[in-house]
């Protein structure tokens, strides 16, 4: 059963779910239509205190986030500062990997379905999602083993050719202003110092 988080002190490690690591390398090599970086004013704060994050907490305090991976992308703030009193949580007993999967994937769709740039990003999601996603979870949720540039083309209405176009002009991406959020936390010998694992 679900839960509000209440008190952040059960918490020693933040991170993402494993299953989230894999959706959260395909969300950085997208482009989108809107970039934050050049809004200026508090319109980021604003964003930050809409942010309800979502994650399976583990009997020894390790908080492995599952949602929301693409928001994370757009805020400027290390995600330990993002736990709240209402940030939701799970206990690990509470969620079998499955339903992990769905949340997780269900939440990946539903952003990816408003918010990438498919007039140049739809090559690189197809064989990312290729890579990443399940020939199982696939089957379940496009009725296929894979998604090939014509399963994509489908669904954004775009044609086949669009897509293998843009995965002849593919080049590696780099940007500097993708921004990564802090993963972990460490609330041992009452500090707040910050740790990768």
């Amino acid at each position: 059963m679900a839960r509000f988080l209440g008190n952040n002190s059960k918490i020693k490690e933040v991170g993402f779910h494993p299953v989230a690591e894999d959706i959260n390398d395909i969300i950085s090599m997208l482009g989108f239509t809107f970039h934050l970086d050049k809004v200026k004013g508090n319109l980021r704060e604003i964003i930050n205190s809409t942010i309800r994050v979502e994650g399976v907490l583990a009997p020894n305090g390790r908080f492995l986030l599952i949602s929301p991976l693409f928001v994370l992308r757009i805020v400027n703030t290390p995600l330990a500062e993002l736990l709240n009193k209402e940030t939701i949580i799970y206990k690990e007993s509470e969620l079998s990997a499955q339903e992990i999967q769905y949340k997780v994937w269900g939440d990946f769709f539903k952003y990816l379905f408003i918010c990438v740039d498919t007039s140049k990003d739809l090559s690189t999601l197809q064989q990312q999602l290729k890579s990443k996603l399940s020939p199982e979870l696939c089957q379940q949720f496009f009725k296929q083993n894979f998604l090939s540039e014509q399963s994509i083309a489908d669904i954004t209405h775009k044609r086949r050719g669009v897509i293998a176009g843009q995965k002849n002009k593919m080049k590696v991406k780099t940007s500097g202003t993708t921004f990564i959020p802090t993963l972990l936390i460490s609330n041992d010998d009452d500090s707040s110092q910050l740790e990768l694992f």
